[in-house]
């Protein structure tokens, strides 16, 4: 009593639907969430959802089969990231993760709002970076 079994995928959606019921009923009725529960689960009460448990299972069973998958062969050669793969060193990854990290960082204090940064403006930061340092770096040992 109480408890939910758990269901795979659609747990999650499951029980936050019964939390949700629990609350419509304890506010409803002015009683404590066990109350409610106990309510909900012994009163008869029937809780609908846009789950469909049976077609969810169907599809979690579909997408383990590998034969609905068709199997593609990557060519890299033919892309960006195959054409650019031996010129991206470790130092160059590492100062694109910086820049994305710092773009992320921006991000984060526009959602919170604690400052309203240009994000787009240093998109650029991304690219032009990991090329600069290198530049940079000789220059350092020229000097």
């Amino acid at each position: 009593e109480g408890e939910t079994e758990d269901q795979g995928a659609t747990s999650y959606f499951v029980d936050a639907a019964i939390n949700q019921a629990v609350s419509v009923i304890a506010e409803k009725y002015g009683i404590t969430s066990e109350e409610a529960s106990s309510r909900l689960y012994d009163g008869g009460y029937t809780v609908y959802t846009t789950v469909d448990i049976d077609m969810q299972n169907k599809v979690e069973v579909e997408m383990l089969n590998d034969s609905n998958f068709q199997n593609y062969a990557l060519n890299t050669d033919k892309l960006l990231s195959g054409f650019i793969a031996p010129y991206l060193t470790t130092a160059l990854q590492n100062e694109m993760i910086c820049a994305g990290s710092v773009l992320i960082i921006g991000l984060g204090l526009n959602i919170i709002g604690v400052a309203k940064i240009k994000v787009a403006n240093y998109l650029p930061a991304m690219f032009i970076a990991p090329f600069l340092t290198p530049l940079l770096n000789k220059l350092v040992e020229i000097i």
